[in-house]
């Protein structure tokens, strides 16, 4: 293999192939000065995602997609880059020898992305979910670790937990699950019957620690009380809840539209059967089907 031979001011350059040359163990990568500073200061960057899919850079808050181009130049990955810098500088006439570790026309752009990871997220704890009344009066799960879900999500950390914190997805001993529809309705159909207020046609208000009392705790973690607590539930300032009608008709709404059959549905039948299915004191309204794809 012929050497490259390259003049310097009054020195000479040899570039040699590396006896470690090889075209298949480097990657070139073109990033954002911001990038190389956070990577120079001691800040570890991450390759997320499976074998299949694209390449995505990940910092603790970022997330970056990469893109493959190819160019007409030869880009060189150099052993000592330092002693190329020492032939620059050097006003004496010498000869060096720089070896060559690998040669491509390849590199990959990276970008800045929002990364979309609900419907993965949603595929990822299929098996994680949190039932009531599961057989042996617990998850038949196991839950995933938040590295475990590092590993599989095309996301930076911070980005993760944000989107997880937006989800039915709730924290026990060090691992995630995912709260299920049907566990959501369960669960709302025991507090309406607890705090139901017999005879008066209004939503009922109640505390945190008077619904305790009033529900048995069997198979209900204290997490996913809170959880649906604060997202489908009103916090007055005296600290007691009430229902949130919207929030908690969409739900049943949704509920319902999976378990039709795929047959036109009249829609004063569906205002039926959804009015008989939501907790006493909630009413459908037309507004609360905002959002869904209805023909």
């Amino acid at each position: 293999m012929d050497d490259l031979t390259s003049p310097v001011n009054d020195s000479s350059v040899q570039l040699l192939f590396s006896p470690q040359f090889s075209s298949n163990d480097f990657i070139f990568a073109e990033v954002d000065k911001n990038l190389v500073n956070y990577f120079l200061n001691g800040n570890e960057i991450y390759i997320r995602g499976y074998n299949s899919d694209e390449i995505v850079l990940c910092t603790t808050t970022e997330t970056f997609c990469c893109k493959e181009l190819e160019v007409s130049n030869s880009l060189l990955i150099l052993e000592d880059t330092n002693a190329f810098n020492e032939v620059e500088l050097s006003e004496e006439s010498t000869s060096n020898n720089l070896k060559i570790v690998s040669v491509t026309n390849k590199f990959l752009e990276t970008s800045r992305i929002r990364p979309n990871l609900i419907q993965k997220l949603k595929e990822l704890f299929n098996g994680h979910k949190i039932e009531m009344f599961a057989k042996d009066g617990c998850s038949a799960n196991c839950g995933i670790f938040l590295e475990t879900i590092l590993c599989c999500i095309q996301a930076s950390k911070e980005e993760l937990i944000n989107k997880l914190a937006e989800l039915p997805v709730i924290e026990l001993e060090g691992k995630f699950y995912w709260i299920s529809n049907e566990y959501i309705l369960k669960f709302i159909d025991v507090i309406a019957e607890a705090v139901d207020n017999t005879g008066k046609d209004e939503i009922a208000y109640f505390s945190k620690d008077n619904l305790l009392q009033l529900i048995s705790l069997e198979n209900i973690q204290l997490e996913t009380i809170d959880w649906v607590l604060n997202n489908f539930c009103d916090k007055n300032v005296d600290g007691k809840y009430s229902f949130n009608e919207s929030k908690i008709s969409r739900i049943y709404i949704e509920n319902l539209l999976h378990s039709l059959p795929d047959k036109p549905l009249d829609f004063e039948d569906f205002e039926l059967k959804i009015n008989n299915l939501l907790p006493k004191q909630l009413y459908f309204k037309e507004e609360y089907l905002s959002g869904f794809g209805i023909v």
